[in-house]
């Protein structure tokens, strides 16, 4: 049986667009054809060898890149004109050509406040092992505005409810691991990755992060990564282990 992929996967593998919004546009305006045909549906699955061209014209996929992030406090995860984001980095790395750099995608969106390690590629199995395969525990410090008290630490390990901002319903998450690194400053480990998960779980306690910053996924840490002085660093898929 031949492998299948997302149209709009293959699509935004190509670099051709910058923003999965632009290569939706493109199939609904009949710019897209999959062996000849024109592309109704851009979340359809085509067959991975099939030929998909944009206005007759066949487009290859770009290599898979790797870029690991040492994500700044201010930035979003998000393509925006609008606000400072990741993007911009990306765009001053010169080892990198454009119709690269437009493919690619962060993995595990870090929030505008939270600081740290940050994968960026465009290689969507990746995606898929890091977000919805196996779960690989996340290391965040957190510096909180009170202390963390012995039955917090218990509480974040048995679980704690929160809730969930856009649809409003409640529902358990727990912490994995724990480390005390001082009176107001943890270790903590999460195997998911719901939005403002670990600001959630403290406010259930009635304390507040003060800072958050991403210090591990899976076997990888922030500390034995040389950036060599850059904020960035591009990577070969057999050094990502996790």
């Amino acid at each position: 049986m031949s492998k299948k992929i997302r149209l709009l996967a293959k699509l935004m593998r190509s670099g051709e667009f910058s923003r999965s919004a632009e290569a939706e546009e493109a199939v609904r305006k009949g710019r897209v054809t999959v062996d000849g045909k024109p592309a109704t549906n851009p979340q359809h699955s085509v067959k991975a060898n099939a030929t998909v061209s944009i206005n007759d014209r066949p487009i290859e996929p770009v290599a898979f890149t790797y870029v690991i992030l040492d994500k700044q406090k201010g930035m979003v995860c998000q393509k925006t004109d609008k606000e400072r984001n990741v993007y911009e980095v990306i765009s001053s790395i010169e080892e990198i050509d454009p119709k690269t750099r437009a493919s690619l995608f962060c993995v595990g969106r870090l929030d505008r406040d939270t600081e740290g390690l940050l994968i960026i590629t465009n290689d969507g199995q990746l995606e898929k092992l890091l977000t919805k395969g196996k779960r690989i525990i996340k290391i965040y410090a957190v510096v909180t505005d009170a202390s963390v008290t012995d039955d917090d630490v218990a509480a974040l390990l048995k679980g704690v409810q929160v809730t969930d901002d856009d649809t409003g319903k409640a529902f358990f998450v727990k912490a994995v691991a724990i480390k005390r690194l001082g009176e107001k400053q943890i270790e903590i480990g999460i195997d998911e990755g719901r939005k403002r998960q670990i600001k959630k779980m403290l406010e259930a306690l009635g304390n507040h992060v003060v800072s958050l910053r991403r210090v591990g996924i899976g076997k990888m840490r922030i500390e034995s990564l040389n950036f060599d002085g850059k904020r960035y660093l591009i990577a070969r898929k057999q050094d990502l282990k996790f």
